[in-house]
């Protein structure tokens, strides 16, 4: 995933989560790269429920391509 991938998936998940994955995602936005890399092996969901295969990113995003 790009690192354009990462933002927009945290981007989906502030969007679309509950109040814990918005906090995950949410302290993701304001990560450094590396913490922001720890952050998505922590925490899976993040790229399964929000990343770019999923229906949410796409449509949160669909006009910024």
């Amino acid at each position: 995933m790009t690192a354009n991938d990462q933002r927009r998936t945290l981007l989906t998940a502030v969007e679309y989560g509950g109040s814990f994955m918005r906090a995950i995602a949410d302290a993701g936005l304001h990560a450094d790269p590396d913490n922001r890399q720890r952050i998505f092996i922590a925490f899976p969901e993040l790229a399964t429920c929000f990343g770019p295969e999923t229906m949410l990113y796409q449509r949160l995003h669909a006009c910024q391509r």
